[in-house]
């Protein structure tokens, strides 16, 4: 199958919105991924493109450029890596979600390492020298730094009740 083959079989699945081609196809499970039988494999539709337009797909994922979900429009398809990809999307949320998922993620770090918060307040109230007090607790002079830079086990976001109005 060529290209254009390609793009007139997917272009008959999609209803045109703007630029942008609204796939009305099958999805994943997910509801978000357009996919179908091409070759005798069921695949995604935005891989399939980029594949036969020549673009480098291995290792990378194939999504959308234009903001639109169910965008299969070939000019608006670009292969990015997984990191890049997360952190678009990380961009595109609301400033609460981004802190009620940095809060959550916060928590579940915390249980399972060693210090505690009473621990961190000690840390950071202690003139010591980082190594003297690093030996004390068991952890390394990086983890004593960070705590006293501010860089990880900030004072709790409940303490705050201006950050409480975000939560």
């Amino acid at each position: 199958m060529t290209y254009t083959d390609l793009i007139t079989r997917i272009s008959g699945m999609c209803r045109e919105d703007g630029d942008c081609w609204v796939w009305l196809g099958c999805v994943q499970s997910c509801g978000d991924n357009p996919t179908m039988r091409l070759y005798g494999k069921t695949g995604g539709v935005r891989r399939f493109v980029l594949e036969h337009k020549g673009v480098n797909v291995k290792g990378k994922i194939a999504t959308y450029s234009c903001g639109n979900h169910m965008c299969v429009a070939p000019n608006h398809l670009v292969a990015v890596t997984r990191k890049t990809l997360q952190v678009r999307t990380a961009e595109n949320l609301p400033i609460d979600t981004r802190i009620k998922r940095a809060h959550k993620v916060r928590k579940i770090t915390r249980a399972r390492g060693v210090l505690t918060q009473e621990l961190a307040d000690m840390i950071r109230d202690d003139s010591r020298d980082s190594k003297e007090i690093a030996a004390e607790l068991g952890v390394s002079q990086q983890v004593v730094w960070c705590v006293k830079a501010g860089l990880t086990w900030r004072p709790e976001i409940t303490n705050n009740p201006f950050a409480q109005l975000m939560l």
